[in-house]
This record gives C-alpha cells, structure tokens and sequence, in this order.
C-alpha cells in the first residue's frame, strides 16, 4: 500500500498503520450503524407481526358482530372501506377499498349525514348518527347507526373521519311495531 515510498520501509510502515487506524475508524460507524440497523429490523419486523395479529383479531370481531369500519381521509380524499361496511351498504367487496361517491345510496342523497358529520367536525369525542341507505339491486331500505371520530393533526386541524357501523334495521323496526303497537293498544 505504500509502494509509492520506494525503499523507506519506515515510512511505509507508518502509513501503512495509519491507513489501518483510517479504516478501522471509517468500519466502526459503519459496523454500529448496520448493528442498529439489525436492531430496528427486528423490532419492525415484531411489531409488524402483533399488528397482522390486531389486524386479523379485528376482523374476526367485525366478522362476529358484524360491524363494518370506514376512514375518510379529507386531505387526499382516499377512503378506506372494509369489506363488511362494503356489504352493509349493499355494494360488492369487489369495490374495496374505495367504492367512490356513495351518495346515490342515501335516500336524500347524503345531506342529512353528510350535514351531521360537517356539523361534528370541530368534535374531539366520537359521536353516533343514524342514516338511511337505499341499497343498489333493492332489498328495501336499511338502518344504520354509525360511530364516528374525528382525526385532528398537530396543529389541531380534521384531517381524517374513522366509523364504524352496524345494521340495525331490525331493531329498528321491532321499535317501530312496538309503538305501532302501543298506540293501537292506547287506541282501544
């Protein structure tokens, strides 16, 4: 390495050593650099496992109970259906994740919701709306009742809805034979 000395073997000896001390110095970065590398890979790696499990636990539970999740990005305009919410609504899984402008499916072609979740955006605790959907191919009108909350950034700005909902278009008919019901019985 330190050829261009010629026959000073003292010289060569001494760059040859700094040579040594200049990679030795540039390999111990690099070596503690690619241990933390190993490191995060491996905590990623763990946390990405316990996420696929939440993950699967969640839809299982959706599965089990049948709520849909919905999440509406309002900076990209991105929404993220999941394949029970798709359902819910009457529209195909096959349109995951994203089936578009739904508002031919509400009955007032979303002012009422569209209005409460506008009227809710300066909301930090989630709240609950009932909303009418006329699914496509019929099947009559359905009910559901949907959980919402607002995502606010850190300059406290909405840039985000997440829901989830559930059909209770059979409770709310039991409900509403049951005071059917009960007037007719007031009525005697």
């Amino acid at each position: 390495p330190a050829a261009f000395l010629g026959p000073d073997v003292e010289a060569a000896g001494v760059v040859l050593r700094w040579l040594m001390l200049l990679m030795l110095a540039t390999a111990l970065p690099i070596a503690s650099m690619l241990m933390t590398r190993d490191r995060l890979e491996a905590q990623l790696r763990k946390q990405n496992a316990d996420m696929r499990d939440n993950l699967t636990i969640l839809n299982l539970a959706e599965a089990l109970v049948g709520i849909g999740r919905w999440r509406y990005d309002l900076r990209s305009g991105e929404q993220h259906w999941s394949p029970l919410m798709l359902e819910m609504n009457g529209l195909s899984r096959d349109m995951a994740p994203d089936p578009g402008d739904v508002r031919d499916l509400l009955p007032d072609g979303g002012k009422e919701l569209f209005g409460a979740l506008a009227a809710n955006r300066a909301n930090r605790e989630p709240y609950c709306l009932e909303y009418r959907i006329s699914p496509p191919g019929g099947g009559g009108e359905r009910m559901l009742k949907i959980h919402v909350n607002n995502e606010f950034d850190e300059s406290g700005e909405r840039v985000a809805l997440f829901a989830v909902a559930i059909d209770v278009t059979e409770q709310v008919q039991r409900e509403e034979a049951l005071h059917r019901a009960r007037q007719r019985a007031i009525g005697l």
